[in-house]
C-alpha cells in the first residue's frame, strides 16, 4: 500500500532525525519493560511538533528525485485545483518515501 510506506518513512524519519533523543528513551524503556507513559508522551510530542519538518523533509527528496511525479502533480494543480490532485500527491509522497526507506537499508 502507498500510504503505508509513506507512513514508515515519516516515522523512520522522526525516529533517527527529528525525535532521535526520545525515540532512544521509548527504545531504552520498552526493553527494560517499564510502563514507558512519560517516554511515549515524550515521543509523541515531539512527533506532533516535528510534523511540519517531516513533510518538509519528504517534499524535498520528490523535488529532488522524483521529477515525473512532481510534474504530474504541479500539472494536476493547475489545471484542476490542488484539492483534485491527491493521487498525484500521493504518489510523489510515494516515490519519496521508497527512497528514504532504501537509503536506510543501505
Amino acid at each position: 500500500m502507498e500510504d503505508g510506506e509513506v507512513q514508515q518513512a515519516a516515522s523512520l524519519l522522526l525516529r533517527v532525525k527529528y525525535c532521535r533523543r526520545q525515540a532512544a528513551a521509548l527504545a531504552r524503556c520498552i526493553q527494560t519493560g517499564g510502563s514507558c507513559e512519560d517516554a511515549r508522551a515524550a515521543f509523541a510530542t515531539c512527533s506532533e511538533m516535528k510534523s511540519g519538518d517531516v513533510v518538509r523533509a519528504m517534499v524535498a527528496v520528490a523535488s529532488k528525485n522524483c521529477s515525473t511525479e512532481v510534474a504530474a502533480f504541479e500539472r494536476c494543480k493547475r489545471e484542476r485545483g490542488e484539492d483534485e490532485c491527491g493521487s498525484q500527491d500521493l504518489a510523489a509522497l510515494t516515490c519519496a518515501a521508497r527512497l528514504v526507506l532504501h537509503s536506510a537499508k543501505t
